[in-house]
């Protein structure tokens, strides 16, 4: 695997630099490839029930990525131990929701069915009629201790070309033609990674 050390050694060969720290540099680009939907995580500290609506509906776990597409998979499992079926995903979004919903504001007699991801809540349908301990599956972003870079082996270049861009800007080399070249170098390489990663089949109704 990648180490913190291998990208600041990298970085200074390649800008004749003496840099002895990158940490900042390195978190930025380990966040900005996060957002491609890379790194995965389970959540499982949250429950719904049908005490009141405040009840109703889970958070984005907060390392999450913010996106609709950052939600995997949501399961539920009740109070017996029965886990339900993958929630499935509303075509029309919040807007079929509220349709759906129609001010309902009384829990439902049956297993929620469906999800809508907005402002980092799940919105489930229709409101649970008990207790349910969640299950979410989801995207995340790099942790912050960059003792250990999370990315395979194939992100290599990437972030060692990203680092080495985001050094350059700081140092003002981005308008010359060094800062110009590791940008151009981040972005290709950045972009091959996007078109190979493989890509979870959304659960939708």
């Amino acid at each position: 695997m990648l180490t913190k050390e291998q990208v600041l050694a990298f970085v200074n060969g390649a800008l004749n630099r003496g840099r002895t720290t990158i940490d900042t540099e390195l978190l930025a680009v380990l966040k900005d490839l996060s957002a491609l939907h890379v790194l995965r995580d389970v959540d499982t500290t949250q429950t719904i029930d049908n005490a009141s609506p405040d009840h109703w509906n889970l958070n984005y776990p907060d390392n999450a990525l913010g996106t609709e597409q950052a939600i995997i998979q949501v399961t539920l499992t009740d109070t017996s131990g029965l886990v339900s079926e993958p929630l499935r995903t509303l075509k029309g979004g919040f807007k079929e929701y509220l349709r759906l919903m129609g001010g309902n504001q009384a829990a439902s007699v049956s297993v929620p069915h469906y999800q809508c991801c907005v402002n980092r809540t799940i919105y489930v349908l229709p409101p649970p009629a008990g207790s349910y301990a969640a299950t979410i599956y989801y995207y995340r972003y790099h942790d912050e201790d960059l003792s250990l870079i999370e990315f395979e082996d194939n992100w290599e270049n990437a972030i060692k070309y990203g680092v080495t861009a985001e050094v350059a800007g700081l140092a003002g080399l981005e308008k010359y033609a060094a800062g110009q070249f590791w940008l151009a170098r981040y972005a290709a390489e950045k972009e091959k990674q996007r078109i190979a990663i493989p890509r979870d089949a959304a659960i939708v109704e």
